[in-house]
């Protein structure tokens, strides 16, 4: 590896020797995790002024032309990243850029690292050639950590629910260790490091399953035509959904969030989320026309008044000071159901969905009926909103058996559902 290294420098710095390249490696290469069958070699190669198109061309082909030179071996296809001026690096402006990545590469006028690989880059990158210039490189925020923890999070809930049977299925699990240690330490781990981190720290809910997953990783090409372990990494959606459900907790405590009984002067807050929260709830729902008639927004606002002038239980969640989520509930109203509380509305903008905070409204309210007496709550969902059924569902609430037909033209289903508390 260390002379396929070598060679690939050496080349990059012909075609580039009179722009003054700067080349770095980072990531797993540096961080001592590098693992032939599952990693990449990150590079990053900034020049002095903006790539010819010459340049550019000769280095688009680079990977191709030494694979092809060099037919055994098996690391020039596993170089990714990125080269380009440190101006255009930088300052984020539009620039030739070369892009090498797993499913080959082309020419752009754009790239960045994320806060991820930049803090790699800066800490433990290590320089191939030519000057040092990462003291021009911005370090990432605290801030922009979390929020690329929090994007990290969204996709694992939206595209790892399911898994196949590529041994990448297994990195989920790590991607997830490595994104609570940065929570929790504002550094960057090696992937195999944070699952063992993650193990000694008791975090991780199925503990021998992510044994498994670090052995894969510290042997990937042991198991690479493993047929038995490739139908186990079918199965691994349900414990990476657990493990995120860790990480969704540890989102909530280091981002700012409030839940409180909402005042009279948060009715227009209030009013704003119902109306747009239902507008990306109930547009394949409701018929839009007859929908329209119950999104008037000073209308909603006198109704919240209203309902916090009587006492109802209206709580407002706030996410970084601002709204973002209602919930309004009362006691004993279903007269079927003994010390029952009904759950009328859990509404949050779409923009803070998948983020945990619709399970702090529904504890937060849970445990205000609790607190009146309430030994159970009920709730309406209507039948096609999978999405909001599948949150019930989680929460621990249960279809009773109970339908009735909307007072909308199209008659959309609606289902009870029922929570023991």
């Amino acid at each position: 590896m260390d002379q396929s290294i070598e060679i690939m420098k050496d080349r990059i710095v012909k075609i580039l020797l009179d722009n003054e390249p700067s080349i770095y490696l980072f990531g797993s290469i540096v961080l001592d995790d590098f693992k032939l069958g599952w990693s990449d070699i990150d590079i990053l190669c900034l020049t002095k002024s903006e790539l010819t198109d010459v340049q550019a061309n000769q280095l688009l082909n680079l990977r191709q032309a030494l694979q092809d030179e060099y037919k055994d071996n098996p690391y020039f296809p596993l170089f990714e990243g990125g080269f380009l001026s440190l101006n255009g690096f930088i300052n984020g402006t539009s620039d030739t850029v070369v892009y090498w990545g797993t499913r080959g590469q082309r020419i752009r006028d754009k790239y960045y690292l994320d806060p991820f690989s930049m803090m790699e880059l800066l800490e433990s990158g290590g320089l191939l050639y030519g000057d040092e210039i990462r003291d021009k490189f911005i370090y990432p925020t605290k801030e922009s950590l979390i929020n690329a923890v929090i994007n990290h999070y969204e996709t694992i809930r939206k595209h790892a629910i399911t898994t196949d049977r590529s041994l990448y299925s297994a990195g989920w699990m790590l991607d997830i260790a490595r994104c609570i240690y940065t929570l929790r330490t504002g550094k960057i781990i090696a992937k195999t490091k944070a699952g063992k981190w993650a193990l000694d720290n008791n975090l991780v809910p199925d503990v021998e399953v992510m044994r498994k997953v670090i052995r894969i990783r510290e042997e990937p090409n042991k198991y690479k035509n493993d047929i038995e372990l490739m139908k186990w990494l079918e199965t691994l959606g349900e414990y990476i959904q657990r493990f995120a459900d860790v990480l969704e907790e540890e989102i909530l405590k280091v981002k700012v969030y409030n839940i409180r009984r909402a005042r009279k002067e948060d009715s227009e807050a209030l009013a704003h989320i119902i109306v747009e929260s239902w507008k990306s709830a109930y547009s394949n729902i409701i018929p839009l026309d007859e929908m329209a008639r119950f999104l008037d927004k000073k209308r909603r606002q006198g109704q919240f008044e209203k309902f916090i002038e009587d006492g109802e239980i209206v709580l407002i969640g706030f996410y970084e000071e601002k709204p973002f989520g209602l919930a309004f509930a009362n006691k004993d109203n279903d007269e079927q159901l003994k010390d029952c509380g009904s759950i009328y509305s859990i509404y949050l903008l779409e923009e803070y969905w998948g983020k945990g905070l619709a399970s702090k409204l529904m504890d937060e309210v849970i445990n205000i009926l609790k607190e009146e007496g309430c030994k159970q709550v009920s709730l309406w969902v209507y039948e096609a909103n999978k999405r909001a059924r599948k949150f019930y569902e989680k929460c621990g609430f249960v279809f009773d058996g109970n339908k009735k037909h909307s007072r909308f033209s199209n008659k959309p289903l609606e289902l009870r559902y029922i929570k023991q508390i």
